[in-house]
């Protein structure tokens, strides 16, 4: 019921049918991505809106505008969000995190090698991420401690140049690559 704007200034609103803004909140460090709306299927409770700060944290309020939680992925993480399976997952540089969607805690994490700024995208099961080549990891993200993981992967598939965005439709990927 509820559409939500962001800008590069740092504010985010909940806009209302008819344009109504029904709250609006300041992020002091400015917003670097697009803002993902998890719903009630996304979280045991409730439904709300994540934004990635320019500080590099991700900040999730739930609908009535008020802040549930913050977690801070220690880069600049301004390359995008995705979400299923009760995960959010956020890029910051050459690591893709995936964090719990009921309260930003850290479920696992990976390194993608060379970065490339373009966000994670889910299908399925499966994360596809670009970087410096295409990658397919497993959302439960395999077995391991943090960045010490087995069995994440899918496959990856070396490109000419970097891979930048990925898309999928009708079961087939598309990615853009810098050549």
């Amino acid at each position: 019921d509820s559409l939500y704007v962001a800008t590069g200034g740092g504010e985010l609103y909940s806009v209302k049918q008819y344009g109504e803004v029904e709250w609006r909140r300041t992020i002091e460090a400015g917003i670097r991505s697009a803002p993902v709306v998890l719903t009630s299927s996304d979280r045991r409770t409730g439904q709300g809106v994540a934004i990635v700060a320019g500080d590099g944290s991700v900040v999730y309020f739930d609908s009535s505008g008020s802040r549930e939680w913050r977690t801070e992925l220690g880069g600049y993480g301004d390359d995008g969000l995705a979400i299923g399976h009760r995960t959010l997952l956020a890029r910051s540089g050459s690591t893709l995190f995936a964090l719990d969607a009921n309260d930003g805690s850290e479920r696992w994490r990976v390194d993608l090698g060379t970065g490339s700024r373009n966000p994670p995208i889910l299908v399925g099961d499966t994360v596809y991420v670009g970087g410096d080549r295409l990658r397919a990891i497993d959302i439960d993200g395999g077995i391991g401690i943090r960045t010490l993981r087995v069995g994440e992967q899918r496959f990856e598939r070396e490109e000419p140049g970097l891979v930048s965005f990925v898309a999928a439709t009708e079961g087939k990927l598309f990615v853009t690559t810098t050549v």
